[in-house]
């Protein structure tokens, strides 16, 4: 039945990427006073892929190249690949130099490659650091049994200049992949033995990534323990033209790019997307009609971004053949300017639909509207930002793509939570939403959202608060729940910095579930309390918590050892020197685990390990058998 519903899943979303074109449009005929980039450096890559023995006869493997930007399956470039073995095809591909690749192997009769559980592989990872070879072993296909066996890689991952652990960066083998915990730890279960390329990278470039190649044994450890070397930033300025007969006034345009500081969460949402819209930058609008966003970048990156008024899929550039448009570039060692131009924002076909919605007064003023999209039922794409044009009232014009066969639904949310705050007329999951008809001409719709889900209408209600003194040692807070959380976590975590202060509270054992104490986030008087300094412009004071793990029996926790070391606990005890190390350490330590769905508390004794995590003791994992990873990298 799980094969059944993703093969369905699967069917959409290539419905969906044959409706825009797939290809990347190169924009060669460009009106504005740009000219045109040289070539970037490139490398061969050759590509072997084994494949099981099950795999049908005069079927052929096919290599496909995803697009993080756009989507991973709504715009993929495919190679078909040679034969050269029994089980064994191979091509080679050039690619720009420090290239992070996202790929995946499928056939032509349409099975996708998955890895040893029942599920598709989302994409393979590989890193463009010179003319190489790349081995893969394919698990076994989509609707088929795997028949082979697993092992593990785990290791700790440091920085190369100062020693100390690098949390939440990303992992990558096999088609699988996590992220390094606050310690710098991971942990890759249920790898396919074999070989496998290891890869491990930053998801804003702000290390170099790493590649080596892993030997993994039936039900054995593989330690790999890397060391990444940071790099340099310099400030990269996109200036943009824009077609100003197809902008509408007072649009957005967003820049949206394949690292995380551009959109990107690295995992697959609706449709295989991966940039969440609201979090790509916005641009600013010049005197002139033309946009500027400025970003700080790593040296030497492969960036690859568009230029759009909803994400990489809705109100995407285009060019003159109606294709959707990737830029890329290498990042100098110097700041530089950038130019671009949109050539156009429309597929050419279908006439642009304009929403206007007003919401109900008991709309919170601070609140932004996001209209939602389904072109097919059941497949609802990423929520995007609407544009405000007066108290309750937003706007926003659907250029591209419009080439559906059929009504197409959409629905209007807060604050970007569909599927929770939802317009009551068109709430929750299964919801079927209002429709729209496209036409060859322009349209514009008019509605009335009337009231939100779990959201009261208190515009007539006045109740008078009750004057209340403040108590002294009042203490106020939020607890992280440890239910699935939903990407970005960034504005979640900006917005409990503005209560004050943001720090993880000691953990009292007397509040727990199941046995196990909970995670609490204390905000409020407590960067006066002593020994919690306050690191300058940070709204975060530094934190002190214990690590997250699973499994783990409860007495652990009330342990001697555990109890001397739960105002030091290991992972958590780093100082911030600023809002991105805060952010940067509050995603790798704490929400990064909460994802897992059964995770509990514990205290991290120093026993445990041997060695240095900053000014404690790291080194190999003592007791593991198993091949090591190769001692080479790039």
């Amino acid at each position: 039945m799980r094969f059944r519903h993703s093969l369905i899943r699967s069917v959409i979303v290539a419905l969906l990427a044959g409706v825009v074109l797939a290809g990347c449009g190169t924009g060669n005929s460009n009106p504005y006073p740009i000219s045109t980039p040289l070539p970037l450096p490139t490398y061969t890559i050759t590509f072997l892929a084994h494949t099981p023995g099950d795999t049908p006869a005069g079927d052929t493997v096919i290599l496909n190249i995803l697009d993080e930007v756009t989507g991973l399956t709504l715009n993929p470039t495919s190679y078909s690949m040679k034969q050269v073995d029994t089980n064994l095809w191979q091509t080679a591909l050039d690619f720009p130099r420090n290239a992070l690749v996202n790929y995946r192997y499928s056939l032509t009769s349409g099975e996708i490659e998955a890895a040893s559980g029942p599920g598709m592989v989302d994409y393979r990872t590989y890193y463009a650091s010179g003319n190489n070879q790349v081995e893969d072993s394919v698990a076994h296909w989509l609707g088929t049994d795997f028949h082979g066996t697993t092992g593990r890689i785990l290791g700790l991952v440091r920085d190369g200049v100062s020693g100390l652990a690098i949390p939440g960066l990303m992992v990558d083998a096999g088609g699988m992949r996590t992220q390094t915990a606050s310690d710098g730890s991971y942990l890759l279960s249920g790898v396919p033995t074999g070989k496998q390329t290891l890869v491990a990278f930053d998801m804003d470039g702000n290390y170099r990534p790493f590649i080596q190649e892993a030997i993994v044994a039936d039900g054995q450890d593989t330690p790999a323990n890397l060391l990444l070397s940071p790099a340099p930033h310099v400030t990269i300025s996109f200036h943009l033209y824009v077609p100003k007969s197809e902008t509408p006034a007072g649009a957005q345009i967003r820049l949206d790019g394949n690292l995380l500081s551009m959109g990107n969460t690295f995992e697959p949402g609706a449709a295989s997307t991966m940039v969440e819209p609201a979090r790509a930058p916005l641009m600013t609008v010049l005197n002139d009609g033309t946009y500027i966003a400025s970003l700080s970048l790593p040296v030497g990156t492969y960036v690859r971004y568009k230029f759009t008024l909803g994400d990489g899929f809705w109100n995407a550039e285009r060019d003159s053949q109606g294709r959707l448009v990737l830029h890329d570039m290498i990042v100098p060692e110097h700041d530089t300017i950038v130019e671009n131009g949109v050539l156009t924002w429309r597929s050419g076909k279908g006439g642009p639909v304009t929403f206007n919605a007003v919401t109900p007064p008991s709309t919170p003023a601070s609140d932004k509207l996001f209209i939602q999209f389904s072109p097919f039922q059941g497949i609802w794409m990423r929520p995007i930002p609407m544009w405000m044009i007066g108290p309750q009232q937003w706007t926003y014009t659907l250029e591209s793509p419009l080439e559906w066969p059929g009504p197409v639904a959409y629905r209007y949310c807060r604050n970007g939570m569909c599927g929770l705050a939802d317009d009551l007329a068109t709430a929750g999951d299964q919801a079927t939403g209002r429709q729209f008809q496209v036409s060859s001409t322009p349209q514009s719709v008019v509605d009335t959202v009337l009231g939100w889900t779990d959201w009261p209408d208190t515009s007539s209600a006045v109740v008078p608060a009750p004057s209340a003194a403040v108590r002294s040692g009042l203490r106020f807070g939020v607890m992280f729940s440890p239910t699935l959380w939903s990407p970005p976590y960034d504005p979640t975590l900006a917005d409990l910095g503005f209560l004050d202060t943001l720090r993880l509270s000691e953990f009292d054992p007397s509040v727990s579930r199941n046995g196990f104490p909970q995670p609490a986030v204390v905000s409020g008087r407590e960067r006066s309390r002593p020994g919690n300094p306050l690191p300058a412009g940070t709204g975060f004071s530094a934190p002190v918590g214990y690590r997250l793990s699973t499994g783990k029996p409860a007495r652990d926790w009330n342990s001697a050892g555990a109890r001397a070391d739960r105002r030091r606990a290991v992972g958590i005890d780093v100082g911030l020197v600023g809002y991105r190390a805060a952010r940067r350490c509050l995603v790798g330590c704490v929400l990064q685990r909460l994802l897992e769905p059964s995770v509990h508390l514990r205290g991290h004794r120093p026993a445990e390990r041997r060695g240095r995590v900053g000014d404690r003791p790291i080194g190999d994992f003592p007791g593991h058998a198993g091949q090591s990873a190769n001692a080479g990298g790039h």
